[in-house]
Formats: C-alpha cells, structure tokens, sequence
C-alpha cells in the first residue's frame, strides 16, 4: 500500500528498498539546495544570504542549499539563523540588516 507522508524532506528516504511503499509529495533537501542554485544562476546571483528558523528542517534544508551553492561555485555569504518563531518586526529587523551587510535591496 502506498505510504504518502506529508513531509519526507531527507534523501535517506530515497532508498527503495527500505521505503519501497513511500511516495514523496514535497521535494528533498537535496533537491531544494538545487534549485536555489538554478535560480541564482538564472538570476546571475554569484552571492546568497540566507534566513532561516533555527529548526531541523530549515537547518537541513539550509546546509542543502549551502552544499549546492559551494559545488555550483558560489558563495553563501551570511546565513542568519532565528529563533524557532519569528515575529514580523523582527524580520523586518533581520532583512534590513542583511541588506545593510550586503549591499542589496529587500
């Protein structure tokens, strides 16, 4: 019988034989990290800074998209990890922050 979970995010998952009923609904990390890549490079973005929740999955998700950028040859420059929850003055806070560190827009 089909096994569909609504969050399966961890390329451990991939192995068939172990998980032979699994079917994914969202993409893995891994996949993840690949497409922030894909879209710097279509964008021409040679530098990234990341947001996350400090949380497992925005952690594993974020040392995806860290991995990807560095095999793709470019750089994360800044990667701010919050609180497990994040209020929206404080992202504010945080965006400014960023783009004052970096030189970019928000």
């Amino acid at each position: 019988m089909p096994f569909y979970p609504l969050a399966c995010t961890s390329p451990k998952l991939a192995d068939k034989e172990s998980f032979s009923t699994l079917v994914r609904l969202v993409a893995t990390y891994n996949k993840m990290g690949q497409a922030f890549l894909e879209l710097c490079r279509h964008y021409g973005w040679r530098r990234l800074s990341l947001l996350t929740l400090d949380t497992g999955h925005c952690q594993a998700g974020g040392e995806a998209i860290r991995h990807e950028l560095k095999q793709g040859g470019l750089s994360l420059t800044e990667w701010v990890r919050t609180g497990t929850q994040l209020e929206d003055s404080d992202l504010e806070g945080h965006l400014r922050g960023l783009s004052r560190r970096s030189r970019g827009k928000v």
